[in-house]
């Protein structure tokens, strides 16, 4: 009884000692990846069972369900996830490949996702370049972008750079977001990657007039959220306007004169004169 005793008080001395922080109370919870708390300051997207409040779906990717695990770097893992991660928007859409050489179509992959697949320029049409907002290869290239500009790429995973191609003009050159860091947004007018998940700006197939009042605006559904795309208005229908609640771009009347200051005219109006046209040139 009295080594049970002896033996007892040392197990509990030990326990005490074990759990002894010096007073700071951290409870041994060491800051880093692999101590159960996702520490986004550190760069942890995930630790262990904390994905915070992610799942399959809500995640970037796209993914229809399944699971979502954190990996051992406490990076998010979507290998258990379904679904697709469509790179591009709808099948059929096309523009220049980023280094201008090339015209690229949104179709389905194997997996039945939407990627990019490129289709080279012919030798004697080494540029692609834009028709009516429309690429085609030609002959000689046209400035894609001014020098230096930067934007976020269409699917939002990488930061677009404005440099001088081969051919001597402009084009836009691709630096993809590493994962820790997947989404490209622009904070305060400059791109960068950052682990921010956006949000929907809109609803698929909405239209408004832009802030500028010169082109409609469609909402489209984008990667990873929805974001209005602007259409400029026509030079012969410059201004877009709202026709029973659809916006529409119109014909201006002349050179921005309006009706505020209309004359109002009696009727039966008569008058007399020699030259109408003299008379009333600037009535």
């Amino acid at each position: 009884m009295f080594r049970t005793a002896i033996l007892t008080l040392t197990l509990s001395l030990s326990l005490l000692t074990a759990c002894d922080d010096g007073g700071r109370k951290t409870n041994n919870v060491t800051p880093g990846c692999g101590n159960g708390v996702a520490e986004p300051a550190l760069g942890e997207q995930c630790d262990g069972a904390d994905l915070q409040g992610l799942d399959c779906r809500s995640v970037l990717g796209g993914f229809d369900g399944g699971v979502l695990a954190c990996d051992s770097s406490c990076h998010l893992d979507t290998s258990g996830c379904l679904g697709c991660d469509d790179l591009c928007d709808f099948a059929g859409q096309v523009r220049c490949n980023p280094g201008g050489s090339g015209i690229e179509t949104c179709g389905p992959t194997e997996a039945g996702c939407l990627a990019w697949e490129n289709e080279p320029c012919a030798e004697d049409t080494p540029f692609c370049v834009l028709d009516q907002e429309t690429p085609t290869c030609a002959g000689a290239c046209t400035d894609a972008c001014t020098a230096d500009d930067a934007r976020c790429s269409d699917t939002s995973d990488a930061i677009e750079t404005c440099v001088t191609g081969g051919g001597g003009c402009t084009v836009w050159e691709r630096t993809p977001c590493e994962a820790g860091t997947p989404l490209c947004m622009e904070d305060g007018g400059a791109p960068a990657c950052t682990m921010v998940l956006c949000e929907d700006a809109c609803t698929p197939d909405q239209t408004r007039c832009n802030g500028t009042g010169d082109g409609v605006e469609t909402c489209v559904a984008g990667f990873p959220c929805n974001a209005w795309q602007n259409a400029p208005c026509d030079p012969a229908t410059p201004a877009c306007v709202l026709q029973e609640g659809d916006p529409a771009c119109v014909a201006t009347n002349g050179a921005g004169e309006s009706c505020d200051d209309v004359r109002r005219i009696p009727v039966p109006f008569t008058t007399a004169g020699l030259d109408f046209t003299a008379d009333y040139a600037t009535r």
